[in-house]
């Protein structure tokens, strides 16, 4: 299952049962930290994949490590 997959199972738990996270987690047998992770969108980060994307298209048999090197 997916990291957010598993937050909303937290989520949803704690609204049916009435339980604070840390019971959610345990019953779901996940870590807190999954729960509470925010992800954090960079302002220039549409513009780095859309770069990577075009990378990989021209120079197609380069590996990730390469094409993020540029």
């Amino acid at each position: 299952m997916s990291p957010t997959k598993r937050r909303k199972a937290v989520a949803a738990a704690q609204e049916k049962y009435n339980i604070s996270q840390r019971r959610a987690c345990r019953a779901i047998q996940i870590s807190q930290r999954i729960a509470r992770y925010q992800a954090v969108k960079r302002p220039d980060e549409d513009a780095l994949r859309s770069r990577i994307i075009e990378l990989a298209c021209n120079y197609g048999r380069y590996g990730y490590r390469r094409i993020t090197a540029f």
